[in-house]
């Protein structure tokens, strides 16, 4: 019988096609990142227009917040396509029950599914892995889907997240078709599904219940009376909570007088980075790729340099081996402005010391990183 070896090799097929729409994905997303970072920055810089009329104030917010709801779209296929380590730290599960949710809005909503949410961002934390919790949620989800789309036109999937003796509970409630008796303590079993071939591999589930036990959890499904189906994840809270009460930090950003090099080969964005930091009392110089800006490194110092990584003629990742070489004292100011942050940029800047940030960015972000680098 080799069922079991066909079925792993069939999942293995699968899993480079995953790697391959992965790398694909990554690559959209950061060209993405780029008009997106153009975009919400105007838009932002053009709302404080006081000559502006309220009913172009009114049209310019909507392009922002569609344009947010954009990015945020793409920092969850981010998520979902990025090869991450294997690492566990503190997570909010509402944060990534969240990103699963709206990577899948538009399919629930086009179906007719209405997602209720019963639950709002806590200060506890679990230990887990980002992208292994995001895995589980996204299958009972699309499971949710799928038995709500076989039962009727439309139906709603209802998302809890409880605390209670220093554990965490998930539920994730579907008013479809109930789980027949005779398959409910099968569904966690490898291979075993009840889809047509081509539909599922019959590993999601199982999958889904190896990472909860992996995270010190449990995971169960019921069916609530006639209702529909009810899934239920429990994990262990973190040793190392937040404090129960969060200082707010309102002192103001102090960069103006600072001297910024732009290193960016997109014009619009050299010139919306180039406007905001002007209005905050900044002397900015603009490069269009790395060589560019090394000249300018040669005739000047800088309090900040802003550097995209992939550039013609020379990269950000150049520009930075330069700067350890010429001028080390300045590798602390650096900061790397980019569309995709993976291992290569995170390994670049634990060994030069520098820092990262993703585009797209609020204004009210890029100013504050900025200040607390300068003020480090």
């Amino acid at each position: 019988d080799i069922t079991e070896e066909k079925a792993l090799q069939q999942q293995l097929i699968h899993s480079e096609k995953l790697s391959t729409i992965g790398t694909f994905v990554s690559g959209v997303a950061h060209e993405l990142n780029n008009p997106l970072t153009t975009i919400i920055g105007y838009s932002q810089l053009l709302l404080e227009d006081e000559t502006l009329s309220e009913s172009c104030k009114k049209a310019l917010n909507i392009i922002f917040i569609q344009s947010e709801r954009t990015s945020v779209i793409v920092k969850n296929l981010l998520k979902f396509s990025r090869k991450e380590r294997e690492e566990m730290k503190a997570l909010a599960i509402e944060e990534v029950l969240e990103s699963v949710l709206e990577l899948q809005s538009y399919r629930l909503k086009a179906d007719n599914i209405e997602v209720v949410r019963d639950f709002s961002i806590s200060i506890n934390k679990v230990e887990g892995n980002m992208s292994q919790l995001q895995q589980v949620f996204m299958n009972i989800i699309l499971n949710a889907h799928h038995a709500i789309l076989s039962k009727s036109k439309k139906g709603t999937i209802t998302c809890k997240v409880r605390y209670d003796n220093a554990m965490t509970y998930v539920s994730i409630e579907n008013n479809g078709s109930l789980i027949p008796s005779s398959i409910i303590r099968k569904i966690f079993d490898p291979f075993y599904t009840t889809k047509e071939a081509g539909e599922g591999t019959g590993l999601g589930l199982y999958i889904s219940h190896k990472i909860i036990s992996n995270h010190k959890g449990k995971i169960w499904v019921e069916n609530i009376n006639d209702s529909g189906v009810r899934f239920t994840i429990s994990l262990p809270l973190y040793d190392e909570t937040l404090p129960k009460t969060l200082e707010i930090d309102e002192k103001e950003s102090n960069i103006a007088g600072s001297k910024v090099l732009l290193i960016d080969d997109e014009e619009p964005i050299r010139e919306f980075l180039a406007q905001t930091l002007f209005n905050e009392g900044c002397f900015c110089v603009a490069a269009k790729n790395g060589e560019e800006g090394i000249k300018h490194l040669l005739e000047s110092d800088f309090d900040i340099i802003i550097c995209d990584i992939k550039m013609p003629k020379r990269t950000g990742i150049d520009v930075l081996k330069w700067i350890d070489q010429q001028k080390p004292d300045m590798k602390k100011r650096f900061i790397f402005f980019t569309g995709i942050i993976d291992d290569e940029v995170i390994n670049l800047c634990n060994q030069y010391q520098c820092k990262c940030l993703i585009k797209p960015v609020l204004k009210e972000t890029l100013i504050d990183f900025i200040d607390k680098t300068i003020h480090q």
